[in-house]
């Protein structure tokens, strides 16, 4: 009978042994999806906040290149150097002067000088 009582103990504390086994393998599955659940939320918070940081990014830099389009813009430049700079813009052509020889830029040089006015003779040593 003995035997019996002691078979039935070591089955008894076997079958004990696989239910908090079974119990903690559920209780760790249960766990464990909880934490991935928490993560893949955590995550998910992460990339709408990335989303729109990368619309507000994509619109300053839509902003900022409708700007610089507007800040190089020629009549812009033009206008400023008018106001701010006293420029003029010089629509006359000026003339060139075509000389053949050096005996006739000498005498131009006489002719200019008597007047006080001086040459600026590019490329002529």
């Amino acid at each position: 009978m003995r035997r019996k009582q002691s078979k039935t103990k070591k089955k008894n504390i076997l079958g004990r042994a696989y239910g908090f086994g079974l119990i903690f393998v559920i209780v760790s599955i249960v766990f464990l999806k909880m934490y991935q659940m928490f993560t893949v939320d955590l995550i998910m918070k992460d990339m709408m906040t990335l989303r729109q940081q990368k619309i507000k990014l994509e619109s300053e830099t839509a902003r900022l290149e409708t700007e610089v389009s507007r800040l190089k813009n020629i009549d812009r430049i033009g206008e400023i150097a008018r106001t701010k700079l006293n420029m003029i813009r010089n629509k006359e052509e000026r003339p060139v002067l075509v000389l053949k020889d050096y005996e006739q830029m000498k005498k131009l040089a006489q002719k200019y000088s008597v007047q006080k006015k001086t040459l600026n003779l590019a490329g002529v040593q």
